[in-house]
């Protein structure tokens, strides 16, 4: 279907790199993703945090990322979120093995959400984001189990995405 005098050329499978690296940031935007639609709706029936990009953003911004009239707070809390989100699929996906089926990648991807989840609650809320660290605190329980819930996500579109690009 091209030109007659040229031979036609089998498409070229991504370097090994470059696939992991792909897998990973788009498992982890998409995990993402859904992980902050399920904290909107948890925060609209009052069991998680309201405003959870602003709370991400309160880290740089302060109290000011609070403010409703800021789109700033609500933009930066994203990239925030994006950035964290792509940093751990990164991670993960150089972490399982090729081959690694959809439990194990799955089980691998809640231990490294909760310890995320641990580093991010124990170090970087308590310390930088005093906001988030104190409007976070009721509801603990919740915010564990949706970091665990994205790496659950994550690690189950590992495997996905790296057969869909063999």
């Amino acid at each position: 279907m091209g030109d007659p005098g040229r031979p036609e050329r089998e498409p070229v499978a991504p370097e090994p790199a470059v696939r992991e690296a792909a897998v990973g940031a788009a498992a982890g935007l998409l995990a993402g993703a859904l992980t902050w639609a399920l904290a909107a709706a948890l925060a609209e029936l009052g069991h998680a945090p309201r405003a959870p990009l602003r709370l991400l953003a309160s880290s740089l911004l302060g109290p000011q990322a609070l403010d409703p009239s800021s789109a700033t707070a609500q933009w930066l809390g994203a990239a925030l979120g994006a950035l964290a989100a792509v940093a751990l699929g990164l991670v993960l996906v150089g972490l399982l093995p090729e081959g690694a089926g959809l439990a194990v990648s799955a089980a691998a991807g809640a231990a490294c959400g909760l310890a995320a989840f641990l580093a991010a609650w124990l170090v970087v809320a308590r310390v930088g984001a005093p906001l988030l660290h104190e409007a976070g605190r009721p509801h603990l329980a919740a915010i564990a189990l949706l970091h665990a819930t994205f790496g659950l996500v994550l690690g189950a579109l590992v495997p996905v995405g790296r057969s869909a690009l063999d």
